[in-house]
């Protein structure tokens, strides 16, 4: 039986959900060339279906490199906010 891509991918990544038990930050780019943005989309359903801890953040009009500027910033700003709340400093 041959399986669609797609179907391997969503296959890996319900493995993969399954076995997380941190906190999870995903923040992929819309327009994301390189890395499909409907794999971290695919991801966040799975998590939520767990009732995992996690947060998606997808930016608008951004591409796997975070060309853009007021995009890098927020990235930077969603991330140091993720581990604040999940890692703080002592």
């Amino acid at each position: 039986l041959h399986l669609s891509i797609r179907r391997q991918r969503q296959m890996c990544i319900r493995d993969r959900a399954k076995r997380i038990k941190v906190p999870v930050l995903l923040i992929h780019g819309e327009y994301d060339t390189v890395v499909p943005v409907e794999q971290s989309r695919l991801m966040a359903r799975r998590l939520k279906s767990l009732d995992s801890e996690y947060q998606y953040v997808e930016l608008e009009t951004e591409d796997h490199y975070l060309s853009q500027a007021a995009t890098r910033l927020q990235a930077l700003e969603e991330t140091m906010a993720f581990v604040m709340k999940h890692n703080p400093p002592d």
